[in-house]
């Protein structure tokens, strides 16, 4: 029924009515008014490379679960994150439930280790800290939006991972004292922007290009982007379609820099029989 209807206000009023009403609450008729549209980032879509109970090929014992895990592509439904989820979490239970029924670590080992941790953070906490935690979180977040949002080009990745890194080792030495939970937030958010600016940076290098994520502006690329009055816009890198050697990165060894990427071929998922085949 929404489908015959003439205009795309008429269609939401079938589809959603209550949207019409949210937008009108702020002051905003959708009958009427012109809406700003913005793009925002709202999906991971892959990344970390996983079995078929959804443990890492390189990381064993670690389980990731949902859209973080895989390598998706740039025609993969928005509407399945939920479901990776979902069936994520279920086949990784199933997995530990009945096959990790022993310890995989050394428990002696890894309580030493978190004494140590203990020690390094109780020595920070005696000390202020030298740099304001929300001026630092702002620096990393126009960094990460600057360079790596949906316009991206090689030299500006890569002075931002040097800039990144660099942030990273100067907050690592800081003191702690005063505001421990956000000032280590700031640190845990430095690793992760590191390690998916590595992981961008290795995509433009290998010639992916523009995709349905992002722009990717090169010297030799073509200018295809037309603005308002017609002129042609900065070039864009054209995509590289891969089939026979689709790749899929992997991120490699400890959570420590230099955080290392290499490349892998996808595996074939293999004929999946009985109950855990069923989800």
């Amino acid at each position: 029924g929404c489908l015959r209807e003439k205009s795309p206000f008429e269609r939401l009023k079938k589809l959603n009515a209550p949207a019409i009403e949210l937008y009108r609450d702020h002051g905003i008729d959708l009958a009427e008014d012109v809406l700003e549209i913005a793009v925002c980032a709202q999906h991971n879509n892959g990344g970390l490379a996983g079995d078929l109970w959804w443990e890492s090929e390189n990381i064993k014992g670690l389980f990731p679960v949902g859209e973080v895990n895989g390598s998706h592509g740039v025609t993969r439904p928005g509407g399945s994150a939920l479901n990776a989820g979902q069936c994520g979490a279920f086949r990784a239970a199933e997995y530990i439930a009945n096959v990790r029924k022993v310890w995989s670590i050394d428990l002696i080992e890894a309580e030493q280790t978190a004494v140590q941790a203990e020690q390094i953070l109780t020595e920070k906490m005696k000390s202020a800290p030298v740099f304001d935690w929300r001026t630092e979180r702002k620096i990393f977040q126009h960094r990460m939006s600057t360079a790596a949002a949906f316009v991206r080009e090689q030299g500006a990745l890569e002075q931002a991972l040097t800039d990144a890194e660099a942030q990273l080792a100067r907050l690592a030495g800081d003191g702690c004292y005063g505001n421990i939970a956000e000032i280590l937030r700031n640190q845990q958010l430095l690793r992760a922007q590191i390690l998916y600016l590595k992981a961008i940076i290795h995509q433009t290098a290998a010639g992916v290009g523009s995709r349905g994520s992002s722009l990717v502006l090169s010297d030799d690329g073509k200018r295809s982007i037309r603005n308002w009055i017609g002129k042609s816009s900065r070039k864009m890198k054209r995509s590289v379609k891969f089939v026979k050697s689709l790749k899929t990165m992997l991120l490699c060894g400890r959570i420590a820099a230099p955080f290392p990427i290499r490349t892998d071929g996808l595996k074939p998922c293999g004929k999946i029989t009985g109950r855990a085949g069923s989800m």
